[in-house]
């Protein structure tokens, strides 16, 4: 027999459904002038596996400066001198039918959330899963310079829906085995659209190995040779174990999700980032209808664009 959800096996369709239901479920050159008005520096800096990273507040965004995403040659992939990023994931203004403030994030599926971003034309984007890890991961290691801080890392774990699994800006192409950073219209085999989406946006790839492949905790994952260097290439981490310091920090195991055939899987993905109630998840095996909630970033002077 085969899933409704995408023609692939029962199995995987199965896995599909249960995710659903998991509430227990061109790299930037320098950038342009900010309007850092109101802001006030974290007094902080810490090393974490991005590099050097310190972390700005000011009242809609926390302001990351030095941010750098690698792959596994060590090669710098996407690098910010400064970046602002968004204190609260997208959210629905009002109840569309009584009015009321509803405060509910918006779920998106991978294609609908990069077009969002763009189609507000504030400078805002949709960030690769490489930059939301490094984001989140500079989050981690400034977590006691200010309750803001500390606020939207939590979110990783909870954004106040049982959850907080973040969409990226990332897709992974397990039957041409490549994980593609910043995708166009065409890597879009189903759910996709013809917005144009990531012209602004340098398009990464790295080919990958997925023999050994499986769902596994992280450490274990980054033993194999070709797993850590898709992981490497997937999370722009250096050192991805550095992620299962977040996760005891979030009280959850660190879990590598992939299809559960990955040898054989024949479809793209797109690729998520936190958690469920049970673990914290690095997932790329759920399909591109699925939807979840998404979080905008931007550089140069996107802060005096955003309204």
């Amino acid at each position: 027999m085969v899933s409704v959800f995408s023609g692939k096996s029962d199995e995987e369709g199965a896995r599909e459904l249960i995710s659903w239901f998991l509430p227990d479920k061109k790299p930037e050159g320098k950038s342009g002038d900010e309007d850092i008005s109101g802001e006030q520096g974290s007094g902080v800096e810490k090393v974490s596996g991005a590099g050097l990273v310190s972390v700005v507040n000011s009242n809609d965004f926390l302001t990351l400066k030095g941010v750098k995403c690698f792959d596994h040659n060590g090669k710098v992939m996407e690098q910010y001198d400064e970046l602002i990023v968004s204190k609260d994931v997208v959210r629905h203004a009002t109840d569309k039918y009584e009015g009321k403030s509803l405060n509910k994030d918006i779920n998106f599926t991978p294609y609908k959330a990069i077009a969002h971003f763009e189609n507000q034309k504030n400078g805002l984007f949709l960030p690769s899963f490489a930059l939301l890890s490094n984001v989140m991961l500079a989050l981690y290691d400034q977590r006691d310079s200010g309750s803001d801080v500390k606020k939207v890392l939590d979110q990783f774990r909870d954004y106040g829906s049982g959850y907080g699994w973040h969409i990226s800006n990332t897709l992974v192409d397990w039957k041409d085995k490549k994980i593609i950073h910043y995708p166009d219209d065409s890597d879009f085999p189903e759910c996709g659209g013809n917005e144009g989406i990531n012209k602004g946006r340098q398009r990464r790839e790295f080919g990958f190995d997925n023999k050994g492949f499986g769902d596994l905790v992280l450490e274990d994952a980054l033993k194999k040779s070709g797993f850590r260097n898709y992981l490497i290439d997937l999370t722009g981490l250096k050192k991805p174990e550095v992620l299962c310091d977040v996760a005891d920090y979030f009280g959850k195991p660190a879990m590598v999700w992939v299809p559960s055939n990955v040898e054989k899987a024949d479809y793209s993905s797109g690729a998520w980032l936190g958690c469920s109630s049970n673990y914290f998840y690095l997932s790329a095996f759920i399909d591109l209808y699925s939807d979840i909630a998404a979080r905008g970033v931007g550089a140069g002077g996107a802060k005096k664009r955003v309204k």
